[in-house]
């Protein structure tokens, strides 16, 4: 099974961004991340950028049920989520920080309100590997 990802009110939002940013944790991980089957930033005749992945396996579980699991899963649950996120944390995907782009034939592309007042961020180089302090 797969998924079109597209933004319903046209505004391109984070579908530009966000397959790029798949693609570079489904490569440095081990974590469950849909593969990116395609990518389409510009389209004349459609309103707004889109994206194809895959569905990851499993089965989607609504809020109420996970409230009623018992302790030995919720603490499985907690613990996998943990380490995942440990990794997420660990992977080195940029070396510089701020609005995330991406090229175009135009030249760069950063995300919707990246250049209005009030919402700029500051840009810099990343701390390296070797200067980042140690986690406990």
């Amino acid at each position: 099974m797969r998924y079109l990802k597209a933004s319903p009110d046209g505004e391109p939002r984070s579908i530009p961004a966000e397959p790029r940013i798949q693609s570079i944790l489904r490569a440095r991980t081990s974590m469950p991340v849909p593969a990116v089957r395609g990518v389409v930033d510009d389209h004349g005749a459609l309103p707004t950028s889109y994206f194809l992945m895959d569905a990851l396996p499993g089965e989607r579980v609504a809020y109420e049920r996970v409230t009623r699991f018992g302790d030995d899963a919720l603490r499985r649950l907690a613990r996998e989520t943990g380490e995942q996120l440990g990794e997420l944390h660990s992977v080195p995907a940029v070396d510089a920080f701020g609005f995330v782009g991406h090229d175009t034939a135009e030249g760069r592309h950063t995300e919707p309100g990246a250049e209005r007042p009030g919402l700029s961020a500051p840009r810099g180089r990343a701390p390296s590997r070797a200067s980042r302090p140690e986690r406990r």
